[in-house]
């Protein structure tokens, strides 16, 4: 199990890892390279998981957000597809030999963003952000020759949905 964000999260058996645990993405981080929270292998689907997860629960959320998560799912495709294109650049090769092998072969990829909310947060709704996310997204996906799609949520319906996260109890 892993925290983040005020979630808890329990990967999958098969495959998983965090970008930001690779050394090679560590080097690239400090170029602005931006990364996503988790990344897992889906078998129910057979696809590849991309998982952001922000907590606003008390506060507002920044009239940027949906660039910044845009940049994140953008960067996050771009080191997938180098590292499944592996060959072609030493960049691309070395991030391939640091992923667990099952999510080295390129695959069918989906980005779920999650957004922690309540009563007292402030932002635009989910609604309005999504389209514009999903679409940004699509365009990036479809330069770099992959079949992806996104989702924006909340945190009721990733429990409804049975993502493999859930809200961790607030510290004491």
């Amino acid at each position: 199990m892993a925290e983040e964000s005020g979630f808890a999260f329990t990967p999958p058996d098969v495959a998983w890892f965090r970008f930001e645990d690779l050394p090679t993405y560590r080097r690239l981080s400090g170029a602005g390279v931006a990364e996503m929270d988790f990344t897992y292998w889906d078998p129910d689907r057979g696809r590849v998981v991309l998982l952001e997860i922000k907590d606003y629960t008390g506060r507002d959320a920044p009239g940027h957000l949906a660039d910044r998560l845009i940049a994140k799912g953008r960067d996050s495709l771009v080191m997938l597809q180098s590292a499944w294109r592996g060959g072609d650049t030493g960049i691309g090769a070395t991030l391939a030999r640091e992923l667990p092998e099952r999510l080295r072969v390129r695959s069918r990829v989906r980005l779920i963003f999650v957004l922690k909310v309540d009563a007292a947060t402030r932002m635009k709704p989910i609604s309005t952000m999504k389209d514009h996310i999903a679409c940004s997204i699509r365009a990036y996906a479809e330069l770099l020759g992959l079949t992806c799609d996104t989702v924006v949520m909340n945190q009721d319906k990733a429990s409804a949905l049975g993502l493999p996260l859930r809200v961790s109890p607030p510290p004491r």
